[in-house]
């Protein structure tokens, strides 16, 4: 498409970018006798020397920066990000990207924030490559020039380039396929972690569809999308959910990180069960009543997956054997506690839970309940998603082939991950 497209993205999500062994967690001292010692995640704290970014300058991103929009105040808050990231001296470079094939051209513009003020408009992105963009291109230069100790960011309409073809679905395939083995034939050689954010912009100019040469004028919000890329340890510590969620015309985010057994730790919890009890061996509630329904607690800490309430609360993306089911996951401060137990039970309990997952069967099972938290597209990429974008139709919130692109980044993930599961709890059932 001459439109740039150059699409990055989500997702978080997928966990531990290091590679990670379960955490049998127990809920108290005088469990801690079968409690397995915590493994250490293998990202340490590693410095941050650099972060680049990278800001698509193809025709298509004209019309975020014909006025002072949430676009532009976005990127000028990314590159503010260098006077206010805390106990770090990175030097802060500043890109633009666009072309396609052997034509994709980076072209620095320096260390300094302040020349983003005559870049971000359409005479200043205007390049001799800015009539079109490859997008897994710009993912895989990006990637390729990322560091061990940087944090390279992409900012982009995320739209894949298809043109006139006769079947644009197939073409839209094939783009996903490249974006697969673009991020394969990197993932393989380095620990990096993906994070995408969706975010929405005022946008006044020419609008470049997927699947056409034709163009159409526009002035209305349309979404766009920030790929960063870096060690686990770097980009959640630099980037955390706060922050992102503060930007500007902020809608969502996922991460994508390599799988393997990711360090959770949790617990039975004593609150919230229906016939049963909390048992004073490991990791083990015990049935009041084999032929009543039964439903028990387990705190444990998310913290660090970064997939979003929505995620966590959805039971298609859990599998859990012996006939039990996810009725609910609760972050810990929105649990009820109008009479503290609650907090007096935390009391007890060795480590910070994040949050509280409610299990339950109708005609409970004796024995070992496994509960995993698979890997899969969140929600809100296919609700962004769309199959056709000429005309475009006023269509404010959804881009072209997004769940294409996504789902490539997420076959890699896959890929070059040791585990299947983002993480898997045990919990013993007895009588």
């Amino acid at each position: 498409m001459r439109k740039p497209t150059l699409i990055l993205l989500i997702f978080s999500t997928l966990l531990p970018a290091s590679i990670l062994l379960i955490l049998t967690g127990c809920g108290s001292d005088r469990d801690r006798s079968c409690e397995v010692d915590p493994v250490i995640q293998t990202s340490k704290e590693t410095s941050l020397d650099s972060v680049n970014i990278y800001i698509e300058n193809s025709a298509s991103i004209y019309g975020y920066t014909t006025t002072f929009s949430e676009y532009i105040n976005v990127v000028t808050d990314l590159a503010s990000f260098a006077n206010i990231i805390d106990k770090t001296d990175a030097i802060f470079n500043y890109s633009l990207i666009s072309g396609k094939g052997s034509g994709l051209t980076e072209y620095p513009l320096g260390n300094d924030a302040s020349i983003l003020s005559s870049v971000l408009s359409p005479s200043g992105l205007k390049k001799p490559t800015s009539a079109n963009s490859d997008i897994n291109g710009m993912f895989n230069h990006v990637l390729k020039s990322l560091g061990e100790n940087s944090i390279s960011i992409l900012i982009s309409d995320g739209i894949y380039d298809i043109g006139e073809e006769s079947n644009p679905l197939a073409a839209l395939e094939t783009q996903g396929i490249g974006t697969r083995t673009t991020f394969i034939k990197n993932l393989q050689e380095k620990n990096t972690e993906t994070l995408v954010i969706k975010l929405s912009s005022e946008f006044d100019g020419q609008y470049y569809p997927g699947v056409t040469k034709s163009q159409e004028t526009i002035k209305q919000k349309r979404p766009y999308y920030i790929w960063i890329f870096g060690d686990e340890f770097l980009v959640d510590k630099f980037f955390s959910d706060d922050r992102i969620q503060a930007l500007k015309g902020y809608q969502n985010h996922t991460a994508f990180k390599k799988l393997g057994y990711s360090e959770v730790k949790y617990t039975p919890f004593s609150i919230g069960n229906s016939n049963v009890r909390k048992s004073r061996s490991c990791n083990t509630f015990e049935v009041s009543r084999t032929v009543k329904p039964i439903e028990f607690t387990i705190a444990a800490d998310f913290n660090f997956i970064r997939l979003g309430e929505q995620y966590f609360n959805d039971p298609s993306n859990y599998k859990i054997n012996l006939g039990y089911r996810l009725e609910e996951c609760i972050r810990k401060e929105k649990y009820p506690d109008p009479e503290g137990k609650v907090a007096n039970a935390l009391k007890s309990v060795s480590f910070q839970p994040s949050h509280f997952l409610s299990i339950s069967s109708d005609q409970p099972i004796l024995g070992q309940v496994e509960i995993a938290l698979i890997p899969k597209l969140p929600s809100w990429i296919e609700e962004s998603t769309m199959v056709s974008d000429s005309p475009l139709n006023g269509e404010e919130n959804r881009t072209f082939g997004l769940s294409t692109l996504m789902n490539g980044i997420n076959e890699a993930y896959l890929e070059v991950s040791k585990a299947k599961e983002i993480f898997k709890l045990t919990i013993n059932i007895t009588d």
